[in-house]
C-alpha cells in the first residue's frame, strides 16, 4: 500500500524522519513543506558532534558534503551543509519539497487535506495526506549564543572542530563571551538543553517520529 506522508518541516529531525521512512517504505510518497526559501545555509545550530559522524548518519542519506565532510579527526559538522545535504538527497530520492509554502489543514472523515499557500509553486492547491507529521516546538528556555573562528580550539566545554578548519563554540546567553584565537567569522543562536547533546537528540527525535507511521 502506497501511502502519502508529509511533514511539516525540513528541520534536521524532519529530514531524519524523512529518510528512515524512506528506507522502510522506497515506495511511499514523502512530502516536506517549509516556508522557508531553501533548506540549510540559514539559522545555524549546533553541529558539535559526540560520535563519530558515520556511526550518527548514513552516508546514502548525504548527497555531497564536499570538504565540510567529517573525518575521523572532526568534532564537528557544519550544521547548515548538512541539513542541506540530507535535503538534497531526500529530493534525489523521490520526496517533494515545498519551499516558500504554508499550510492550513482541512479535517475530513477519511483523510487529511492541507490547503497550500505562500510564494511556492504550489499555492492555491490542495494535498492530500495518509499522514500529517508535525514537529513539536523547543520548551526549554535556555538560548545559546555561538561564534565560528578560524583559530586554533580553546579546549572549552562547548566546543567543536569542525573538517574545514574552523572552530564552532558555544556559551549561554548572558555570560561573557569567550577568547578566540582569531576574529568570529560567523554568529549564531540556538535555542536548547546542550549544543553538546543537539544532533544525537534530534536524531532520536526524527527516528521516533518516522517508528509511529511504520
Amino acid at each position: 500500500m502506497i501511502l502519502r506522508i508529509v511533514i511539516t518541516s525540513t528541520s534536521l529531525p524532519a529530514l531524519i524522519c524523512g529518510h528512515d521512512i524512506l528506507d522502510n517504505n522506497p515506495h511511499f510518497e514523502l512530502h516536506l513543506i517549509t516556508e522557508g526559501a531553501e533548506v540549510g545555509l540559514l539559522n545555524e545550530g549546533p553541529g558539535i558532534l559526540s560520535s563519530p559522524f558515520d556511526q550518527l548518519i548514513p552516508q546514502e542519506w548525504i548527497h555531497n558534503l564536499r570538504n565540510q565532510h567529517p573525518s575521523e579527526h572532526s568534532s564537528a559538522v557544519r550544521r547548515s551543509w548538512l541539513e542541506r545535504a540530507m535535503a538534497s538527497k531526500l529530493a534525489e530520492r523521490g520526496a517533494t519539497l515545498h519551499l516558500r509554502t504554508n499550510y492550513s489543514v482541512i479535517e475530513d472523515s477519511t483523510r487529511r487535506t492541507l490547503q497550500l499557500s505562500g510564494a511556492g509553486v504550489g499555492t492555491g492547491t490542495r494535498l492530500e495526506a495518509d499522514h500529517i507529521l508535525d514537529f513539536p516546538e523547543v520548551k526549554t528556555r535556555l538560548i545559546w549564543m555561538g561564534g565560528v573562528h578560524m583559530g586554533e580550539p580553546n579546549n572549552r566545554e562547548f566546543e567543536g572542530c569542525r573538517p574545514d578548519g574552523s572552530v564552532e563554540v558555544w556559551w549561554r546567553k548572558g555570560e561573557d563571551e569567550p577568547l578566540c584565537y582569531g576574529s568570529w567569522v560567523q554568529s549564531m543562536e540556538w535555542i536548547g538543553e546542550d549544543p553538546r547533546e543537539a544532533i544525537v537528540m534530534e536524531i532520536e527525535e526524527g527516528r521516533s517520529l518516522a517508528a509511529s507511521i511504520l
